[in-house]
């Protein structure tokens, strides 16, 4: 299949182009950035949010069979003015090009805060929508006009991501760079918040299981859910590490939410289950740092929502 993948050089999208030629797919790239770190056949760089950019692009792709949209413009300063020309009207552009190269499947990564703060549990698709930030009205903008397309919908909530190549500056980076280097790791509020976390191998290999399969509307793609506490003193024990877990004595305004995600319908509808525990993605973010640390062995390890 030929397949167009958006934000080819961003953490979720790299990844999920890796697997989708590693399963024998023309994949085509297009990022804002100049250089294609990829170094796919195909790049194309274009401002997503320029609908002449988005036209010029659409004109040199020519036929495809799906698209995978994963570029976004990630930022929780509400005032930014990008967040609604890139994740909105940037879609828009995305889905007028999906249309004009002939694609019959528009894969769409949304993110599962779309929802505010998780008043049932476990969350589902149907819960109601109520975004608490502009970053994910942005993004639910994005589900509206997918939705809107007329062309095959396929719409991912992911919650946390992880990996190597994430954002060494969020929680669980922070952590494990403290548990390597025996720091004390600081949690805020008590550390009941709970959040849920994939790996970004996991994510890619659920945008594969869309490609081939009649899938369509909108999925939950559920990892593990962990306390910021319990993933603390996981870190600890997985790293060897000595550092103390202290707390902050500052409250942590999201201490009571429960990120507790129900990936039945994705099990159901699509196959798909996560494969990579959170286990196994601390281990392989440690060791993506490259520091000396004794790792333990998680073969018997459950999964667990702490």
């Amino acid at each position: 299949m030929n397949i167009l993948v958006t934000g080819c050089n961003g953490f979720i999208g790299g990844q999920v182009c890796r697997l989708l030629a590693e399963s024998g797919h023309r994949v085509c790239g297009l990022g804002h950035a100049s250089v294609n770190r990829l170094e796919l056949a195909e790049y194309y760089s274009a401002d997503i949010s320029s609908q002449d950019a988005i036209e010029a692009a659409a004109a040199q792709i020519g036929s495809l069979d799906a698209v995978v949209h994963c570029a976004a413009h990630i930022s929780y300063d509400d005032a930014d003015s990008r967040l609604m020309a890139v994740n909105a009207v940037g879609t828009q552009n995305i889905v007028a090009l999906a249309k004009r190269c002939g694609a019959s499947k528009l894969i769409y990564c949304s993110s599962a805060p779309v929802i505010g703060i998780p008043i049932t549990r476990p969350v589902t698709e149907k819960h109601p929508l109520a975004p608490r930030t502009m970053y994910h009205v942005s993004k639910l903008a994005g589900e509206y006009a997918v939705r809107a397309s007329g062309i095959k919908p396929v719409i991912l909530r992911i919650p946390s991501p992880i990996g190597p190549g994430m954002n060494r500056k969020t929680f669980l980076p922070v952590v494990i760079s403290s548990c390597l280097e025996n720091r004390p790791v600081k949690l805020y509020g008590t550390g009941g918040r709970i959040q849920n976390y994939i790996s970004v191998l996991d994510i890619a290999r659920a945008v594969c299981l869309c490609v081939k399969n009649d899938a369509e509307g909108c999925f939950n793609l559920a990892g593990d859910s962990i306390s910021n506490l319990s993933l603390a003193k996981l870190c600890r024990e997985l790293l060897s590490s000595r550092s103390e877990i202290v707390f902050a004595g500052e409250p942590d305004p999201a201490d009571d939410q429960a990120w507790e995600i129900s990936g039945e319908k994705a099990a159901a509808q699509m196959g798909f289950s996560p494969s990579v525990g959170i286990e196994e993605s601390i281990l392989a973010l440690a060791r993506s740092y490259g520091e000396p640390c004794a790792l333990k062995r998680t073969a018997n390890l459950p999964r667990r929502v702490l």
